[in-house]
């Protein structure tokens, strides 16, 4: 009786795979397992668009804070503004969404200085569906609303829409959403 040389390695070849696999798709993040600490969440957002998101990477949503909402939505949120609510998913690409008030009288200016066109009465750019944590995000519950869609044009490679509404006479509520794709 002769003796096969090869030794079975079924299951080694399976891990291997297996680990390649995780490697390959973010799921083991180098040192973490080794007692070194993973202060990815402590960084915060970097500016830019494509590519250069520091964490938040994950489908696990993270809020954030207005000066990484302005960075990553390329927008400028005027004094008097107060965030209600964020979310931030990334992987290869992002998305967020933020919901913010602001008086009335600064919403002109944002618009501009953040680079958005007029805004179109009646447009609803934003949906309740838009975020993914269930909060108080409820554009679809504004009556008087106008919108704006940047989805052709991307300002420096983000995509963005959003909802006013005009329910409040003296201030407004903001629904953002920026992403890249």
């Amino acid at each position: 009786m002769r003796r096969s040389m090869v030794r079975p390695t079924r299951g080694v070849v399976g891990l291997m795979l297996v680990g390649i696999g995780l490697t390959g798709c973010g799921a083991i993040v180098p040192g973490v397992g080794s007692g070194a600490v993973d202060r990815t969440a402590e960084r915060g957002v970097t500016a830019g668009g494509r590519g250069d998101v520091a964490d938040g990477r994950g489908p696990t949503p993270r809020t954030l804070t207005a000066a990484e909402v302005e960075a990553n939505a390329k927008v400028r949120l005027p004094p008097g503004t107060v965030l209600l609510s964020t979310s931030f998913v990334s992987f290869q690409d992002w998305h967020l969404t933020a919901m913010f008030r602001m008086p009335a009288t600064a919403l002109p200016g944002f618009l501009a200085d953040s680079g958005f066109p007029r805004p179109r009465p009646g447009l609803r750019a934003v949906g309740d569906g838009d975020h993914a944590s269930g909060d108080t995000w409820r554009p679809d519950a504004a009556v008087d609303v106008v919108g704006v869609e940047q989805l052709t044009e991307p300002t420096q490679g983000v995509f963005r829409k959003l909802l006013v509404d005009l329910d409040r006479p003296d201030d407004v509520t903001v629904y953002l959403v920026a992403f890249t794709t």
